[in-house]
């Protein structure tokens, strides 16, 4: 009679297991059809001006004589691999936002999943990226070491010295950053540790930074209002800041012409979304949507923004053109600022006339940077060298950028 019980609890079992992955999966092909029907209402921004580009080897090819510089991160000068782990990441990421982020069941199984490490603090499970949430409310990422590639920073800067063309970093901050957040026991920490080791190198081979921590608590020291409560990212007032921060860094310490004043906030209105961004964190731990800032421009200037893997190729305001107005009717709000990750984004500043071009590599965390950066010099570039499967080195000798800005 017990193994009967047993059998039958089993079957009970996987059958209460199969509903479930049936109704999640479902959840996930709703969440498909939903967004492509979201597509249908952006097509008039995304329409394409200009053949795409699918590639970029051809127009910046890499050298075969190459010394070992590529990138900041030293990627393979084996492009086709890169282009292979890109497409990869990409159909992984499309598969994971369909089940995961856009899938708003979710939230519900994940609730399951919150061990409470003390009072007010939980970890949250999430694969190899777990999350912490702080007392505030804060949700954050645990710090692993990360692979450490100074060697090809120094090479970087050397090569880019032979040319002319100086080298600044941007220090990013973070919540993970354990000088200013107060982690609970048992979580990872080593980031402020890693930053200071980092500045201490920099300095040694006289590699001019800036560190947006400073930035920001020189301003205000609530070290959280620059972020979004359940997202990795700065929010509009950080990005604005730190874009005016570095515009005057570079006119004052670099001699490099910017318009600094451009950039400030009097020159910008704020708009508020209530209640409707859901960021890269929220789904899994189950937060409801917090509010989404965006710095509109109060006199409307003109830009040229050219996008190649999309084929936009466009002249408009800075409103609707570096603010990429279809993103804000979806969840992924932070995509507004010029279109999210792209391999290559080029602005020119039609109101502008200093000759100043800037080359920005950088993950997404520039993007909310970007476009208010762009405001004060006449060109500005951005390569994303996750997606970019070209020759960064070849694109500098291509373009002759005045400074070239990396944020990682």
């Amino acid at each position: 009679m017990t193994g009967k019980r047993t059998i039958n609890a089993r079957i009970i079992f996987a059958a209460c297991f199969c509903a479930l992955m049936t109704v999640l999966g479902l959840s996930a092909i709703f969440a498909c059809a939903e967004r492509h029907l979201e597509r249908r209402s952006t097509e008039i921004f995304f329409k394409a001006d200009v053949p795409v580009v699918r590639t970029f080897r051809d127009l910046y090819p890499f050298d075969d004589g190459a010394d070992g510089v590529e990138t900041p991160e030293g990627q393979s000068l084996l492009s086709f691999i890169l282009a292979y782990r890109n497409a990869f990441c990409r159909k992984r990421s499309s598969i994971k936002w369909y089940s995961a982020n856009r899938n708003f069941l979710l939230k519900y199984f994940h609730r399951f999943c919150i061990w409470k490490e003390s009072p007010g603090t939980f970890l949250i499970e999430n694969g190899d990226f777990p999350i912490v949430r702080l007392p505030n409310g804060y949700l954050t990422g645990v710090y692993f070491q990360p692979r450490e590639s100074w060697r090809t920073v120094r090479k970087w800067n050397i090569w880019l010295k032979k040319r002319n063309i100086p080298l600044l970093q941007l220090l990013p901050s973070s919540k993970m950053d354990d000088s200013v957040t107060i982690f609970p026991p048992g979580i990872s920490r080593g980031y402020a540790g890693m930053m200071d080791r980092y500045k201490t190198f920099l300095l040694k081979n006289r590699i001019p930074y800036l560190d947006a921590k400073d930035v920001l608590l020189n301003a205000n020291r609530d070290f959280y209002s620059w972020f979004y409560k359940t997202d990795h990212h700065w929010n509009v007032f950080a990005g604005r800041l730190i874009a005016e921060a570095t515009a005057k860094k570079l006119n004052d310490e670099f001699g490099i012409a910017t318009d600094v004043d451009a950039v400030k906030e009097v020159h910008f209105k704020l708009i508020r979304y209530p209640s409707i961004f859901m960021g890269s964190m929220a789904i899994r731990a189950g937060d409801p949507p917090e509010d989404f800032e965006v710095f509109y421009q109060r006199k409307k200037g003109r830009f040229h923004l050219k996008i190649p893997s999309l084929g936009i190729d466009r002249v408009g305001g800075f409103n609707d053109t570096l603010i990429v107005q279809p993103y804000l009717k979806l969840p992924g709000m932070y995509g507004c600022f010029l279109c999210s990750d792209k391999p290559l984004i080029q602005i020119e500043n039609k109101n502008c006339t200093n000759g100043t071009r800037v080359l920005v590599v950088s993950h997404s965390q520039a993007n909310v940077v970007c476009p208010y950066l762009a405001c004060a010099v006449q060109y500005l570039d951005i390569v994303d060298p996750r997606y970019f499967d070209g020759s960064i080195k070849s694109f500098i000798e291509q373009t002759k950028p005045d400074i070239v800005l990396t944020c990682f």
